[in-house]
């Protein structure tokens, strides 16, 4: 199969794409600055993050958009047969 083959994306199809694009930017980027802010000293002080939720807001958020966007092209290009 050649890419040739391949099914193109209509204009409904990038718009979606784009913006999901955007969006996932976005949430990535407040999971960023959530990450780096919301860091603290250890302290018997309960108002401190746990190390895991730091590793959801940055890192845990960027593979959710990558593999989210991994899925909308896989379903947006497959072959209708």
């Amino acid at each position: 199969m050649s890419f040739k083959d391949r099914p193109m994306l209509s204009t409904g199809k990038k718009i979606g794409c784009f913006a999901y694009i955007g969006i996932g930017t976005l949430v990535v980027l407040f999971g960023l600055i959530g990450s780096a802010l919301g860091d603290c000293a250890d302290t018997a002080d309960s108002s401190c993050k746990n190390n895991f939720a730091n590793f959801l807001l940055f890192p845990g958020s960027l593979l959710i958009v990558i593999f989210g966007g991994a899925l909308l092209l896989w379903v947006f290009t497959r072959s209708e047969s």
